[in-house]
């Protein structure tokens, strides 16, 4: 059995306290305007269970800057792994 989506929606707030924002399904973000500002995306594990009950239909985003974590886009590891390490980081 998997996981749902809202119980990862739910553990991604209370464990590491990650602002979410929704996916709709075959988009690659979200589509919502000012889905970035305070106020729009979740941050209440009861809002998310509510928002996050529809079956599948929407994906989970993390609000980056808020959540306080970074994305990297890699598309060359080799190269990336030389700027990292010379960063320090394995």
């Amino acid at each position: 059995m998997s996981v749902s989506t809202v119980a990862w929606a739910v553990s991604y707030i209370e464990k590491f306290q990650f602002r979410l924002v929704a996916i709709p399904k075959g988009t690659k973000g979200p589509v919502d305007p000012g889905w970035n500002l305070p106020g729009r995306y979740v941050t209440d594990p009861e809002v998310a269970r509510q928002r996050w009950n529809n079956g599948g239909s929407e994906g989970i985003g993390v609000v980056l800057g808020p959540s306080g974590v970074c994305s990297a886009d890699i598309d060359l590891p080799e190269h990336a792994e030389l700027v990292l390490g010379d960063l320090g980081i394995d």
